[in-house]
This record gives C-alpha cells, structure tokens and sequence, in this order.
C-alpha cells in the first residue's frame, strides 16, 4: 500500500476489465487497524473558538458572578457558559 488512506473512496476511481464500483467500495472499507500507529496524533487538540479561554467570573458582594465576554464572530456569551 503506497500512502496512508484513513478510509473511503478516493475522489477519482477508474474500473477496468472485470472490477466493479462495488468491489472499490469493499477493498476501500476495510479496517486499517494500524494507521493510528503510523500517523501522529496529538495529546492535545484545542478548540479555536475558546482561545480566549472559558469566560472571566469576578468576585462581589453576591459571590461569584460571570462578567459577560464576546468571542470572534460569535454571539455575546457569559463566563458561565450560557
């Protein structure tokens, strides 16, 4: 097997003689146990849309309270996860 495949068709097949579409599809579903052992996958993977982090809580005279914060491109949240 040339490169590493995580599963699928490729976007382009060409069937010749006796082959079939079907017979692709089957060789292209198998499992492929190892291919997790042969790529790198990170400890981590962080979600871009909290780089700013969680939110921001601030401590009053009524506990703690949730400061409002507005991500990149999204709607106005709440530290509180509202």
């Amino acid at each position: 097997m040339g490169a590493i495949n995580s599963g699928g068709l490729p976007p382009v097949i060409f069937v010749r003689g006796n082959d079939s579409v079907q017979g692709m599809v089957e060789t292209n579903q198998r499992a492929y146990p190892t291919f997790f052992s042969q790529v790198a996958v990170p400890e981590k993977i962080f979600d871009p849309k909290y780089k700013l982090g969680f939110g921001t809580t601030e401590i009053g005279l009524q506990g703690l309270v949730p400061v409002e914060i507005r991500l990149p491109n999204t709607e106005k949240t709440t530290g509180s996860g509202q």
